[in-house]
């Protein structure tokens, strides 16, 4: 009805009937018993089948892109595999060198989970929350660093914990970074002749600024490492803002200053005895006790060489003495 001019199908009428089946074939929708049988009834069923696929297809996106986003990583990983794909073919590298970057990329998915937490959980929290995730999260290895333990539950904490960098080590790497505190996330290194694993530390004597007085160490990894450090630098800067850790820092400075320095002096006393005795001459083969020093002898040099120690780490640290209240760093002429 509608569809017949003088006995013969119009024009409009095979349009309208032509759009009819070609949506109801592209919808999918089958063909069934009911069928419209008025022009405005094709007229309608069509609308409602363009509606209908519109529909269906924004529901499939939606579904689709859930899917898609569901892991954030595997999407970032998964571009990144695919742009050095791009660039291993456009630089036409051999398979040796393909394999390692692509081992080296799969590895380095663990440092976007760390730098993750740091740049978009821990520094958007408030400083009660902030605290408990720190702690819950990194407590392992603040325990390993002797002066961060006591202020372990603190807004300082949580503020250096995001001023951390994370690093990617090949195996068979050598670290040699002097000023630097090390933690290690995954992988297994080397520290001279400690094996270090998930949680430990090295470089917890980044304090000091005298380079005779540190561990100078070479750290060799034993596979992918991921580790995140953090500068002597950003401890400053960070400390700046807080002055009870601040002084707490000055004082565990001065201490490892002590300790570092009485084990350095005995080492130069030692070098000096040894090398008197080579020679087969000087005070040293008089005075030779089972120790290998007269405490008679050393009793009197006591006082000069607590005096010239202090006054050395002083100058060379560029601080003064100041109580633990008003701690300070002088600028640097």
């Amino acid at each position: 009805e509608g569809f017949m001019e003088d006995g013969e199908i119009s024009n409009f009428g095979m349009y309208i009937m032509a759009l009819y089946f070609s949506l109801y074939t592209l919808a999918g929708i089958g063909y069934g018993d009911i069928n419209p049988q008025t022009q405005v009834e094709y007229c309608i069923v069509i609308v409602f089948m363009l509606f209908g696929a519109f529909l269906w297809g924004s529901v499939i996106g939606d579904l689709v892109n859930v899917l898609q986003n569901a892991s954030l990583d595997e999407v970032l990983h998964q571009r990144n595999m695919d742009t050095l794909n791009d660039m291993v073919r456009q630089y036409n590298m051999q398979p040796d060198l393909q394999r390692k970057l692509q081992l080296y990329m799969i590895q380095s998915r663990s440092v976007y989970h760390s730098t993750f937490v740091q740049e978009n959980i821990m520094s958007k929290m408030n400083p009660e929350l902030g605290m408990d995730l720190n702690y819950t999260v990194n407590h392992a290895w603040l325990d390993n660093v002797w002066w961060l333990k006591p202020i372990a539950r603190s807004v300082f904490t949580v503020r250096l914990t995001i001023a951390f960098q994370s690093v990617l080590h090949c195996p068979e790497e050598r670290i040699r970074h002097r000023d630097r505190l090390y933690v290690i996330v995954r992988g297994i290194c080397i520290h001279g002749t400690h094996v270090l694993t998930k949680d430990r530390v090295w470089g917890v004597d980044m304090l000091l600024v005298q380079d005779h007085l540190r561990k100078m160490h070479v750290t060799m990894t034993l596979s992918y490492v991921h580790a995140t450090f953090l500068t002597r630098e950003a401890l400053m800067r960070v400390a700046e803002d807080f002055p009870e850790e601040r002084a707490h820092l000055r004082r565990s400075y001065r201490k490892l200053c002590v300790t570092r320095g009485i084990i350095y002096m005995a080492q130069e006393k030692k070098k000096q005895i040894e090398a008197e005795l080579a020679r087969g001459s000087g005070p040293a083969r008089m005075s030779m006790t089972a120790a290998g020093l007269n405490l008679e002898a050393a009793g009197p040099q006591k006082k000069d060489f607590f005096t010239r120690f202090s006054q050395t780490t002083m100058h060379e640290s560029g601080m003064e003495y100041l109580d633990d209240e008003q701690v300070h760093r002088k600028p640097s002429k």
